[in-house]
């Protein structure tokens, strides 16, 4: 389940980094158009290819390719469906974890955030993650919208999903923080309509 929700993942990080590969040649003919005074093709040339190119999103959230991919990834997408995406990343570039473990986890909270904000439909709907990481750990804080908690059953949790599935999505996160002698908490506040997520990896 792992290795291929990491496939998964990195499927959606390549078309990302085509886009951002793209978007210099966008950018180079723009700057043609208006440096030669031609602002009337530049304006359609937006036009015309104005889906292809990023919004203003940064391209760099942290010094860690794999967890600014993913931050990327998954702002894009928020920002598509109208949810407010926040992100707090202190990471350096050579942290001791596998990029396929960092997915595993921060891939699972980010797309079940996504999912929970979906279930919600309109209004006002808001993912905030924050990664930071000290000399021997990494703690990983999610707070995303939901209308209803996720419930520890036995070993796994049940997802919102389907009422008679676990939500591997965070079985799969619980697993990743033992195997770091770590720790992983989820939790539903009612009164804020906020689910939580706190995952600590020791290394």
């Amino acid at each position: 389940i792992q290795r291929s929700y990491y496939a998964a993942v990195m499927e959606q990080v390549d078309e990302v980094k085509a886009l951002q590969h793209d978007q210099r040649h966008h950018f180079l003919v723009l700057t043609g158009l208006v440096r030669e005074g031609r602002c009337e093709e530049a304006e359609a040339y937006l036009q015309s290819y104005g889906g292809a190119i990023p919004d203003g999103r940064p391209l760099r959230y942290c010094a860690h390719e794999a967890i600014n991919l993913l931050a990327y990834t998954y702002s894009r997408l928020a920002h598509q469906q109208g949810i407010t995406f926040e992100l707090d990343l202190d990471v350096a570039a050579d942290l001791p974890v596998p990029s396929a473990d960092l997915t595993a986890v921060l891939g699972n909270l980010l797309e079940n955030g996504l999912e929970a904000c979906r279930r919600l439909g309109g209004g006002e709907r808001t993912i905030r993650l924050s990664v930071r990481q000290t000399e021997r750990m990494l703690a990983i804080r999610q707070m995303n919208s939901a209308a209803e908690g996720t419930e520890r059953r036995g070993k796994g949790f049940r997802s919102s999903k389907a009422a008679d599935r676990r939500g591997y999505g965070l079985s799969t996160v619980e697993m990743m923080a033992e195997k770091y002698a770590g720790e992983a908490w989820f939790r539903f506040d009612r009164e804020e309509g906020m689910f939580e997520s706190t995952v600590i990896l020791n290394f």
